[in-house]
């Protein structure tokens, strides 16, 4: 089903390292809002003292959990610290198609899956324990207190370096190092603020109006005599990340896409541009920079040099004092 034009079902993913405390300020919102839901996902693991079937998990076998996959039930499924998650396709569907609202706790790589299968249903919350620097003596210090095996605690340990690195691509961040009730309030306000806004959107719908998402991304314009470097002959663009300047994202995206790396720019040698661009679902403030180029980098496959008068440009930076025609 994917993106749906009226906004309708929200599902709230808490994700982080281990040891967050995702589930316990998951439990405390479910106490105050009785029209939210968990959403069950599917595991092979045991069942704990105070879970129950059908709420937090459907607790299968391995061969029941081969059996979804190969039956394609599972939006996604994930191998975490060698036990088996899933999230079931037909009950995420279900709840947002009738409007009911759902959390969950889902490894990181699965909550991308899913926020990218539903981008107008999956609102992504980063939970960690603690101050960035802090965070692995945190997560250990708390499993110590589980009673968790030497050998589980540094199991888990090496996958928390990797899931921090997700932390930027979510919606909000909640540090959970204070009493768990400030971070059960935090997550509260944050489901709050997300109905209001579907409220919103589902107003301006109801009024015949675009409901649009507005997004930042940087376009680079990267000059070496009069060409300029493009992939599928398009100016490379990206999405900007969550607090990213214009010139830190266009560092990144030469980094990512062409794995080069240049130096600063004055503002007079570096004309930026921004422009407002419109489709059916979306608003994009867009952000052009040039760069001038003294040396013809080596270009990946699928890119190539265009020359200026070719492509769509502002005009506003076609008549910067510095010339790029």
């Amino acid at each position: 089903m994917g993106h749906s034009y009226k906004r309708l079902g929200l599902l709230f993913i808490l994700m982080g390292p281990t040891g967050a405390g995702k589930n316990t300020l998951m439990n405390g919102v479910l106490d105050r809002l009785e029209d939210v839901h968990q959403l069950p996902t599917a595991t092979t693991r045991a069942i704990r003292a105070n879970e129950q079937e059908g709420r937090e998990h459907h607790f299968v076998t391995l061969a029941e959990f081969e059996r979804m996959i190969a039956a394609d039930e599972l939006l996604e499924w994930q191998n975490v610290h060698g036990r088996l998650y899933g999230v079931p396709q037909g009950t995420v569907e279900q709840a947002i198609t009738a409007e009911r609202d759902q959390i969950a706790d889902i490894d990181v790589l699965g909550a991308l899956l899913v926020r990218s299968l539903y981008p107008d249903n999956v609102v992504l919350i980063f939970v960690q324990p603690d101050e960035d620097q802090q965070v692995i003596q945190t997560v250990r210090e708390r499993l110590q207190a589980r009673g968790e095996s030497v050998e589980e605690i540094e199991n888990r340990l090496r996958r928390v370096t990797m899931e921090m690195q997700y932390l930027p691509f979510c919606d909000y961040l909640i540090v959970n190092n204070e009493s768990p009730e400030q971070g059960i309030e935090t997550l509260h306000s944050i489901i709050v603020a997300e109905r209001a806004r579907r409220n919103l959107y589902n107003a301006r719908y109801q009024r015949g109006l675009a409901r649009h998402r507005l997004d930042y991304r940087v376009t680079a314009i990267l000059i070496h005599q009069g060409e300029a470097a493009c992939y599928g002959g398009k100016l490379p663009t990206d999405r900007m990340l969550n607090g990213e300047l214009p010139e830190e994202a266009l560092h990144r995206l030469l980094a990512e896409s062409l794995g080069i790396v240049i130096p600063e720019a004055t503002p007079d040698k570096a004309p930026t541009h921004w422009s407002l661009e419109a489709s059916p679902h979306r608003e994009s403030l867009m952000f052009w920079v040039v760069r001038h180029l003294e040396q013809r980098p080596t270009l990946p496959e699928g890119w190539a040099w265009h020359l200026l008068s070719t492509l769509a440009i502002p005009e506003a930076i076609r008549n910067f004092p510095v010339s790029i025609a």
